[in-house]
C-alpha cells in the first residue's frame, strides 16, 4: 500500500511511478509460471488494493488514475488468458491422456507435481515452488469444502423438505468427498519420500516446460484471480459515470486497452451501456476515448456494427 501510495504525485527528485509500472510488470511475466507460484496471489491482493484506491473519492486524483492504470492492464491480461485458454484445451486432453486416474485436476495435478520435482534436480528453488502448490491447493480444497457446508446450512434454513432439498444436500455431499479425496491425495504426495517418487515416475513420462504453463494456467483458470475480471470491468465501467474528466478518460482507455486482447467485449450490455454515455460526454477528450475506442475494433466485428449503430448515428448527428 505505501508503494501504490507513493505513486501518486513525485515526491522531490523520486519518481516511484516506473518502479511500481516495473513491479506490475514483472507479476504479469511470471503469472502462471511453474516457477513463480506466488505472482498470481500478489496479483490477487494487487487487484482488491487498486480497485479499492480508485473507487475511494478520497483519494488523491493521481494515485486514482494511476490505480485505474494498473487495473486496466492486469484485466486486459486476465482476459488474454481466458481467450487463450479455449485454445488450450486440445494441449490439455492430451496431457489428461497420459495420465492415469478419473480426476482431471487431481491428474492435472499430479503431472505438474511430477515436473517440478524432476526440474528440481538443476533448479533447487522449484522445491518451495512444489510445496506452495501443495499448501495453496490444500486450503483450496478445505476452502471448497467450508463453502459448500456454509451454502448447505442456509437452504437448510430457508428451505423445506422435498425432492430438490434432498438433491442438493446430495450434491454437497459429492463437494465434500471430493475435497477429502483431493486433500488425501496431496497429504499423500507429502508423506512420499524422494526415493520412492522417483519409482513412481519411472513409468511416466513428464510434462516438458511448456506443458507445465499450461497447466498452471489452466489450475489457476479455477481459483478466484482469474474470475475476477468481470469484477474489475463492473468497476471500471462504474467509474465512467465520475465527475472528475481525468477517471473517465482513463476508464475509457482502460477499456480499450481490455477490448484490443478480445473485441467480442464489445457485445456486452453494459459495455453498449458505458460506451453510449461516454460518446455524449460534456468532456472532449472522453468522447474521443470513446470514439477511438468503437473505431478501433467495430470494423474488425461486423456483427457490433448493428448494435451501434444507433449510438454512432446519433454521435454523428
Amino acid at each position: 500500500t505505501l508503494f501504490l501510495h507513493r505513486c501518486g504525485s513525485k515526491q522531490g527528485e523520486e519518481d516511484y511511478r516506473p518502479l511500481f509500472e516495473n513491479f506490475v510488470q514483472d507479476l504479469l511475466s511470471t503469472v502462471n509460471k511453474p516457477e513463480w507460484p506466488a505472482a498470481e496471489l500478489l496479483l490477487s491482493l494487487l487487484g482488491r488494493l487498486l480497485v479499492h484506491q480508485f473507487s475511494n473519492k478520497q483519494t488523491e486524483m493521481a494515485l486514482r488514475v494511476a490505480s485505474l492504470d494498473y487495473l486496466g492492464t492486469v484485466a486486459a491480461r486476465l482476459r488474454k488468458d481466458a481467450v487463450t485458454s479455449k485454445m488450450d484445451q486440445r494441449s490439455i486432453d492430451r496431457i489428461l491422456q497420459q495420465s492415469p486416474g478419473n480426476d482431471e485436476t487431481q491428474q492435472l495435478q499430479k503431472a505438474l507435481l511430477d515436473y517440478l520435482e524432476d526440474s528440481a534436480d538443476t533448479d533447487a528453488s522449484l522445491v518451495f515452488a512444489r510445496k506452495f502448490y501443495i499448501a495453496q491447493w490444500f486450503r483450496d480444497s478445505t476452502t471448497e469444502a467450508e463453502k459448500s457446508m456454509r451454502n448447505q446450512n442456509q437452504k437448510d434454513d430457508d428451505s423445506s423438505d422435498g425432492p430438490q432439498h434432498a438433491k442438493e444436500i446430495e450434491t454437497t455431499g459429492e463437494i465434500m468427498q471430493r475435497a477429502e479425496k483431493r486433500k488425501k491425495f496431496l497429504r499423500n504426495i507429502i508423506k512420499t519420500t524422494p526415493a520412492h517418487f522417483a519409482t513412481l515416475k519411472m513409468n511416466s513420462d513428464t510434462v516438458d516446460y511448456e506443458d507445465s504453463c499450461l497447466i498452471v494456467r489452466y489450475l489457476a483458470s479455477m481459483r478466484p484471480f482469474a474470475q475476477s475480471f468481470d469484477i474489475y470491468l463492473t468497476q471500471i465501467l462504474r467509474v465512467l459515470g465520475e465527475s472528475a474528466i481525468a477517471v473517465r478518460t482513463k476508464a475509457m482507455k482502460c477499456l480499450s486497452e481490455v477490448v484490443a486482447v478480445d473485441p467480442s467485449i464489445l457485445a456486452r450490455s453494459d459495455m453498449q451501456r458505458g460506451v453510449h454515455g461516454r460518446l455524449m460526454d460534456n468532456s472532449t477528450s472522453v468522447r474521443e476515448a470513446a470514439v477511438e475506442l468503437l473505431g478501433r475494433f467495430v470494423l474488425s466485428r461486423p456483427q457490433l456494427t448493428e448494435q451501434y449503430y444507433d449510438m454512432l448515428i446519433e454521435r454523428i448527428l
